[in-house]
């Protein structure tokens, strides 16, 4: 039996742990449970913990600091982390000190078992006794792959893109598709086919790299006419010996979760050593996006957020390389900014964190976790738009009274909103929504209109005007006036000139 601990400050997520599972069942044995880290350092030591399950933060000591303990010590106890969404970076980033994974609270049991199920993998690919994984493969099948003559091999994790459908529809499918797969690759004797770990694994041999990926092509091109499913792959790297198999299978599963973003993939092969996406994502690149995805949002151009939200989802499946939990973080942590923007607003809506991130966590692949999320964003657009309609006109002709009393000044978007309590996005919304011009242009109009006054009824030169009404430069005044006019401000005031003076004469 496998010896395992827990420790978490609070007893009912123990409690939850204990009977979540059937540890038994797995071959595992719970040795200890444990409030702080001090006690589950010392209890991991005692009782010899193959696997420590570790609230991130407890007090005495942090699961951080126990696992760099056990590492001075030279303790091969494998560690998974459990940490709740406010310290889900923390936790990330400590996979970096040698952890075997994470788990966001509230538990899932699926997350659980397969984070134990790699710690458990792990501890039997250090036990010399272990029996060799082929014999998971049949003899016949072994024999299939056997050539008199050196060859090579490369396994292959298999992956059925299902969308929707009942339990036993897909039943019917995987069926389906992998009987397809394994008659084929028995009749053009270029591998096997075989299940393991409720995993499907395809080894083919005798081909180069070039020749495989046309086969592969072939093969899927084949399964979606015969099936009408999309199928993808993770292949391994290429080997010469039947008894490597085992470890470069485990290597693709390592990449398993690349398979929740298949949506976003360029095409339906990806080599183990090869990333995920050909462009990469900075993390300021994406607080961009997001930032501009908000204010597309409350300033109620639809079109616009829609696109870029397509782009920022993408963003998110580029920068997650394979993590579901990255994902569904990122897409909380926008919901959340975008909560708070619409606070300023005076518009309150509270979406929970922790049933944001379930939701993403049970959908069945990124394309279903992008909808979900989706429709957040959409709700909070028709806040905005509802809001704005509330506003009477009234507000509007405030708005329209304070301009024309002050369009000399350096009047921004900004002053305007802060001098009417409003945030920025919004105030552009409310105005553009009420006038059916944006702020910039109406004050434009009026500048432009005091400007002809002044050059009717004075002597000032062009640039005495353009302070008087408010440019800022001779430049952007000239490119603002001819655009309304057709002609420069100074061959405007001219022609009006010589009109006064052909009228006296």
């Amino acid at each position: 039996m496998i010896r395992m601990v827990i420790a978490d400050d609070e007893n009912v997520i123990i409690r939850g742990i204990q009977k979540l599972i059937d540890w038994e069942k797995y071959g595992i044995v719970i040795v200890g449970s444990y409030k702080d880290g001090r006690a589950a350092l010392d209890g991991i030591i005692k009782e010899e913990a193959q696997i420590a399950l570790l609230d991130i933060n407890m007090p005495k000591m942090n699961g951080v600091e126990i696992l760099k303990e056990l590492s001075k010590l030279g303790i091969q106890t494998k560690v998974v982390f459990i940490s709740g969404f406010q310290e889900f970076e923390y936790a990330r980033s400590a996979l970096t000190y040698g952890a075997k994974g994470y788990i966001l609270k509230p538990i899932v049991r699926k997350e659980l078992l397969d984070n134990i199920q790699l710690c458990i993998e792990d501890i039997h690919r250090n036990q010399e006794k272990r029996e060799p994984e082929t014999a998971v493969v049949s003899e016949k099948k072994l024999k299939l792959l056997a050539d008199p003559e050196e060859t090579v091999y490369v396994p292959a994790l298999l992956h059925i893109a299902f969308r929707g459908g009942s339990k036993q529809e897909r039943k019917l499918i995987h069926f389906s598709v992998t009987s397809f797969l394994d008659k084929r690759l028995e009749k053009d004797d270029k591998g096997i086919y075989f299940e393991k770990d409720e995993h499907q694994i395809l080894v083919f041999k005798g081909m180069a790299r070039e020749e495989l990926d046309d086969y592969i092509l072939r093969l899927i091109q084949e399964v979606q006419e015969k099936t009408r499913q999309h199928i993808g792959l993770i292949v391994g790297r290429e080997i010469d010996s039947m008894g490597e198999i085992p470890r470069v299978y485990q290597e693709c599963r390592e990449r398993y979760g690349c398979f929740f973003f298949f949506s976003e993939w360029k095409k339906p092969i990806l080599y183990q050593d090869q990333e995920l996406f050909y462009r990469k994502v900075t993390a300021e690149e994406l607080e961009e996006g997001q930032r501009k995805l908000i204010e597309l949002v409350i300033s109620q151009n639809e079109e616009g957020w829609k696109k870029q939200y397509d782009w920022f989802t993408h963003c998110i499946a580029v920068i997650a390389k394979g993590k579901r939990d990255d994902a569904a973080f990122r897409f909380c942590a926008a919901i959340r900014d975008a909560q708070a923007k619409l606070r300023e607003m005076g518009i309150e809506i509270a979406p929970d964190m922790k049933d944001l991130l379930e939701a993403g966590r049970n959908t069945e692949d990124f394309a279903e976790m992008a909808s979900v999320y989706k429709k957040y964003f959409c709700d909070f657009y028709h806040l905005v738009s509802e809001s704005v309609e509330k506003n009477d006109s009234k507000s509007i002709t405030e708005v329209k009274r304070y301009i024309e009393e002050h369009y000399a000044e350096n009047l921004t978007l900004k002053v305007m909103a802060d001098y009417f309590h409003m945030n920025t996005y919004y105030f552009s919304s409310f105005f553009k929504k009420n006038t059916g011009i944006n702020f910039k242009e109406y004050l434009n109009e009026i500048r432009l209109k005091h400007t002809v006054s002044l050059m009717v009824t004075t002597d000032k030169n062009i640039g005495e005007i353009m302070n008087e009404v408010g440019f800022a430069d001779m430049r952007s005044f000239t490119k603002v006036f001819q655009k309304k006019y057709n002609e420069t401000p100074g061959k405007y005031k001219k022609r009006l000139a010589k009109s006064s003076k052909d009228i006296i004469l």
